[in-house]
């Protein structure tokens, strides 16, 4: 009975007998044909008998050890057992490899014996010919080194020559093989009709005469047209086992290494001897064949090669899929072997069948349905649209990895991608916005950003990172920072604008928190612009509103005219809250526990002075009254009164003296009121709207008279009193205690306070020449700021404020940081 497994003759060991018998039944069968030379031993076998390298065997059980069933028979091909670039890809390991696999397959060898692993033979030199090329030989070298040197010298794919030295000697997985299995170890010079030619025996003279005989069956260029009769791209009849009765069936022969095979063993196994496996079919079934095919693909892989996956060849590393194969950088190798494993080595002949397309990067397409993700930790992060493709470096249609559905689906789907990136693992998270990477400061500004939910943000690529230059960091909407150089709050808005807050109540007006903030480092406002102070005259879009009790009312456009407004970003508008009230055309405020109430008109407040006049101008009702805290009230700027309208017009009246007791050059109040006036000579009352403004002026901290409610009632209460004044017919700026003699165009753009020469004459002043232009300075600060159109200017540089100066650095006034709060802030000077 034929055995189904390709082990030689064990002489003097295992079943001698038994061989001998089996010998004798098959001996009749075989009709030889001729012989062929082989290199440095003499005579070849006869090409037709190796058909018995499956009967003259004593198996030893169903299946060798060492082997893990994973080929399916039911794809085994008769006319292609093997393809060309397959059997013929002779870098399909390196010599560590081969060594690493032996030793895999053979935990420990049984005393006394050599097993495969540990084998050595002496080699010797052979000159090249048509088959192979020049073998280096001389000394002793290990089997792993003879099997890759051999696979090197005749372009064998050496994983073929490991399986057939298993399918003729069961040497790979033998834990007590003996010298006779090494002298036929491929049956080479083994004819089925007489005994094994000697001048074969050995090792070395196993491996690279059967190496060189596969080769030489192809007819190679330089040797004659003699091996036909399996020649492919033709139809022959190939016989199911020895004997002649079991008979035969056609097999279209696809490739010369199929053809190989059929040489050297001219049988093809039949149904029962495929369902068999590595076991016994029936009488008329052979195993050769059979067996190099299961062998390979439970140890190899696929007969046919690698369709898909990756391969390598002279270092350079390839993805394949549908036909296709791309170049992977070193960048990407990670991300692709991590979804199709380790790469498999190729030699160029097999690497040559895929067309090149390019290179893999990170965008990968399903060939089959136009999905398109990016390859990232082992999974694909899907695209929604083409514009996020783009951001991201790729191209719907072109450009992107095209794999097979069947490859497509090997990588494990991850998050969808976003419009949110990193730059490195665990940097920080940017926003793809335009032209810009703009930095997220935390992990809370992401989120705020993202609608609420932490994004997932994929690593960029450098060469996709360097088209974006960086935008201003973006921070939670509504939040304020600070720097830890300064004490200057500020309120960021997306667009890398820094608001200035110039006092925590104006942050409550408008709902925001009103004593936290982040403190930051000052590069990372670096991309950030000052413009302008936060007040609670906002805009937000084409919405005007008034900020009070953290609501904001929208307003009518002329509502706020003349009131600088401030400027909000659309996601710090959309954390504020909105009265839902109907649009208010005039603005009444009033402080709480106050009884005065101000009307927002042309850039000031004004005080109602009494209720029917409140009435009169609400339309006959009482109008809504905002709450606005009472610092902000004192902050904004005040102008005249608003008293009812005299029963008929007269012409202003002439300056008159103040009255008699009425002290001129002083502050004064009365005392039903806390409001504080400059009482003048010529007989008026100007509003002191800060006792830091007094200060400039050189007026004792505080330090208010009293008078009777008849005296204040004989004055007129005219203007209010700022830093900018006239004192007669000239202009002056108050400034460290003392006013300061400017040129007119100094005030340009201000609203000076007009005052008398006789009260100016009582007020210190200074004797400095005249200022061609304003420069304030706050008390123990490093910032400038230029008086310049009726705003205050941050002058950012030494050498500005020297140009500024014509070439030096120009007087600069001080005044105390209250001060400098109160300023009406305009965009740096640079």
């Amino acid at each position: 009975m034929l055995r189904p497994h390709a082990r030689r003759l064990r002489l003097r060991s295992k079943a001698a007998t038994a061989v001998a018998s089996v010998l004798l039944m098959v001996a009749g069968l075989v009709v030889a044909t001729p012989a062929q030379a082989v290199p440095g031993a003499g005579a070849a076998p006869s090409a037709a008998t190796r058909a018995v390298e499956t009967a003259a065997v004593v198996g030893t059980g169903p299946a060798a050890t060492g082997i893990v069933k994973a080929a399916d028979l039911t794809k085994f091909q008769a006319g292609n057992i093997v393809s060309d670039a397959v059997f013929y890809n002779s870098g399909s390991m390196t010599e560590g490899q081969i060594q690493s696999f032996l030793n895999s397959k053979v935990t420990t060898c049984r005393s006394g014996h050599v097993c495969l692993k540990d084998k050595t033979d002496r080699t010797r030199a052979i000159a090249a010919d048509p088959m192979c090329s020049a073998y280096t030989g001389g000394g002793v070298e290990s089997a792993a080194r003879i099997l890759f040197k051999v696979a090197q010298a005749c372009g064998i794919n050496p994983q073929a020559l490991i399986v057939m030295l298993q399918k003729e000697q069961g040497l790979v997985t033998d834990t007590w093989p003996v010298d006779s299995q090494y002298k036929i170890a491929m049956g080479q010079g083994c004819p089925d009709t007489a005994a094994c030619d000697s001048r074969y025996f050995g090792f070395f003279n196993q491996v690279y005469g059967a190496a060189w005989q596969l080769k030489r069956y192809a007819n190679p260029p330089g040797t004659s047209n003699y091996f036909t009769w399996y020649a492919p791209g033709k139809t022959w009849n190939v016989r199911w086992h020895p004997n002649a009765s079991c008979g035969s069936s056609p097999v279209y022969i696809t490739n010369r290494a199929t053809a190989a095979l059929y040489y050297y063993t001219p049988y093809q196994p039949n149904t029962a001897a495929l369902r068999a496996g590595y076991g016994e079919g029936d009488g008329c079934s052979s195993y050769g064949n059979r067996n190099f095919y299961q062998y390979f693909e439970d140890w190899f892989g696929s007969t046919q090669g690698v369709t898909r996956g990756l391969v390598s060849r002279s270092g350079h590393i390839f993805v394949v899929s549908g036909g296709l194969r791309y170049g992977i950088p070193p960048s990407q190798l990670a991300e692709y072997t991590r979804v199709f494993g380790n790469p498999v080595p190729v030699s160029q002949q097999y690497l040559d069948q895929w067309e090149l397309k390019g290179a893999a990067g990170a965008v990968v397409r399903n060939a089959k349905t136009g999905q398109v993700a990016y390859l990232q930790g082992g999974m694909s992060h899907w695209f929604g649209s083409c514009a996020l493709v783009a951001a991201w470096g790729g191209h719907c249609n072109t450009g992107a990895v095209i794999l097979a559905p069947e490859d497509y689906s090997r990588i494990r789907e991850g998050a969808k991608m976003t419009w949110f990136a990193r730059l490195t693992a665990d940097g920080p998270i940017s926003l793809i916005e335009g032209n810009q990477l703009v930095p997220m400061y935390d992990a809370a500004a992401a989120t705020a950003h993202n609608g609420g939910s932490a994004p997932y943000a994929a690593v960029m690529g450098s060469a996709t990172a360097a088209r974006y230059t960086l935008g201003p960091t973006r921070f939670t909407a509504g939040q304020f920072i600070r720097t830890t150089t300064s004490t200057r709050v500020y309120l960021p808005t997306t667009d890398g604008r820094l608001i200035y807050l110039p006092h925590w109540a104006i942050a409550a007006e408008l709902g925001l928190p009103s004593s936290t903030y982040r403190t930051v480092d000052p590069a990372v406002l670096s991309r950030h612009t000052e413009a302008g102070s936060l007040a609670p005259t906002v805009r937000c879009g084409d919405v005007t509103a008034f900020a009070a009790g953290g609501v904001l009312y929208p307003t009518t456009s002329s509502a706020l005219n003349g009131f600088a407004l401030s400027v909000l970003d659309a996601p710090t508008c959309g954390a504020l809250t909105v009265s839902s009230e109907p649009t208010l055309d005039r603005v009444f405020v009033q402080a709480p526990r106050h009884s005065a109430v101000y009307l927002a008109e042309n850039g000031v407040l004004r005080h109602v002075t009494s209720p029917s006049l409140l009435r009169s101008l609400g339309g006959g009702a009482m109008p809504r009254i905002l709450p606005l805290a009472a610092a902000v009230v004192d902050r904004m700027p005040k102008g005249e009164p608003m008293r009812p309208a005299p029963p008929a017009p007269t012409p202003p009246p002439a300056p008159a003296p103040a009255p008699s007791g009425t002290p001129v050059g002083q502050m004064i109040r009365s005392s039903g009121s806390s409001q504080t006036y400059l009482a003048t000579a010529d007989g008026r009352a100007i509003y002191l709207p800060s006792w830091d403004i007094a200060h400039e002026w050189g007026f004792p901290d505080r330090k208010v008279t009293v008078v009777s409610e008849g005296i204040l009632s004989r004055l007129r209460v005219d203007g209010r009193l700022g830093l900018f004044a006239t004192c007669g017919a000239d202009a002056v700026v108050a400034a460290g205690g003392s006013h300061h003699a400017i040129a007119a165009a100094a005030a340009t753009g201000f609203d000076p306070t007009r005052l008398d020469a006789a009260t100016c004459a009582m007020l210190p002043r200074s004797q400095q020449a005249v200022l061609s232009r304003v420069f304030v300075q706050g008390v123990g600060q490093s910032a400038v700021y230029l008086a310049d159109q009726g705003v205050y200017r941050h002058v950012t540089s030494p050498a500005a404020l020297a140009a500024l100066g014509g070439g030096v650095r120009p007087p600069v006034l001080s005044v105390s940081p209250g001060t400098i709060a109160r300023l009406p802030m305009g965009g740096p000077w640079r």
